[in-house]
């Protein structure tokens, strides 16, 4: 007879869950913090995870326009989340 996995041996232990999600949740609202014209871009991007190309059609941006601001919101995020602010970005 195969050999039955254990399942629970290979799920990460409740408390990495918890600090994962708290993890999460910081993201999301760093991003939704962040201020026009990186806000919708970002949001479409990263929690909705459309594409350059269906972003630019929605926004009626060119898509050159949207790489430019998904970098740029990369870049607050990637400052505010190094500063400790989380969700207290202003740009």
């Amino acid at each position: 007879m195969p050999a039955v996995p254990d399942v629970l041996n290979a799920m990460p232990p409740p408390e990495d869950i918890t600090i994962a999600k708290d993890e999460a949740a910081r993201i999301r609202d760093t991003i939704l913090a962040l201020k026009e014209p990186y806000h919708q871009v970002a949001v479409l991007f990263f929690l909705e995870e459309k594409s350059v190309d269906e972003i630019a059609s929605a926004l009626r941006r060119p898509p050159k326009t949207v790489h430019t601001q998904i970098y740029r919101a990369k870049q607050l995020l990637q400052n505010a989340i190094e500063r400790g602010n989380g969700h207290g970005i202003v740009q």
